[in-house]
Formats: C-alpha cells, structure tokens, sequence
C-alpha cells in the first residue's frame, strides 16, 4: 500500500527539481519538494503501521492536490503540454487508489 507513495515521491522530486533546472522555476521546485515530504510522510505512516488510516489520507490528499495543479496548469496551456496530462493522470490514479484503500480500511 506504501509503494504508490513512495514511487509518487520520487516522481514529483525529480520533477521539481528538473523543473527548476530546465526552466528555472522555483515554483516548481517548492511545489515539487513540499509534495514529495507529503507523500514521504504517507509512506513512512503506512509502511511502519505508524497510523495507516492517517497515512492514507495525507496520500489521498496529496494526490488530489497533484490532480488539481496539473488541471490547472492544463486549462491554462490548453492541454498542449506533456507536464500537465502526467500530473493528471498521476493525480487520478493514485487519488482513485487511495480513495479505494480509505473504503476498506
């Protein structure tokens, strides 16, 4: 249950950061570093049996926040970049699993 955190803390690390390398972003690079402590934390909860009901919240929400940044970013290019579509649908997929393990937990 701990792996779709883990796997989306690396993701949106590097992608922070290969944001800010490529374009300079520091947005990017705050946006990409506060997700990724979010979903480290989830993980860490989850995986140690710390408050799994808790961790899977906090990689619920997170998840949703991702969804959201790349629907905004995505309206705001008019769906013409690859950046956004990836956040949406990293988004959705692990809002939509996470919504499913905060059913049967």
């Amino acid at each position: 249950m701990d792996h779709p955190a883990i796997f989306l803390t690396l993701v949106n690390l590097s992608g922070g950061m290969m944001g800010y390398q490529r374009k300079g972003s520091l947005i990017s690079l705050l946006g990409g570093t506060t997700l990724s402590a979010t979903f480290a934390r989830a993980a860490y909860l989850i995986r140690y049996k710390i408050d799994v009901a808790q961790g899977i919240s906090i990689a619920l929400y997170s998840s949703l926040v991702l969804f959201m940044v790349g629907m905004i970013r995505g309206v705001s290019s008019n769906f013409e970049k690859q950046v956004p579509i990836i956040l949406i649908c990293f988004g959705l997929l692990s809002s939509l699993y996470y919504f499913y393990k905060s059913t049967i937990y």
